[in-house]
């Protein structure tokens, strides 16, 4: 997978709708964020190795500081976009990337 390939398909999900109030199932409706990364994390300690939970939790730390308090259904694709600028201007392209996987992956589980 060629750099951006990853945020490219978040950021083209995101404006097609895919995360949108419509077609979010019923039960991530009334979620925020925090709430799907407490249901997130027992499954990834259970179907991941021990030390791509560890990455992983310094990844949801991140991202818990800019959606944490937000339902689902409110992250926009300009919030995406925000997050994304923000992170490229403290870390590499594809620590970004590896974050917006995490991301992608949680909202499709």
């Amino acid at each position: 997978m060629g750099k951006g390939v990853i945020m490219h398909d978040i950021r083209t999900d995101w404006i097609k709708g895919i995360y949108e109030e419509h077609s979010i199932s019923s039960r991530l409706y009334g979620m925020t964020f925090a709430d799907l990364v407490g249901e997130y994390v027992p499954y990834a300690e259970a179907n991941k190795a021990t030390s791509t939970v560890y990455k992983d939790a310094s990844r949801l730390r991140r991202l818990l500081k800019t959606f944490g308090d937000e339902r689902l259904f409110e992250i926009a694709a300009h919030e995406i976009e925000r997050y994304i600028q923000n992170r490229r201007k403290k870390a590499q392209p594809g620590t970004v990337n590896r974050e917006l996987a995490l991301l992608k992956h949680m909202l499709h589980k």
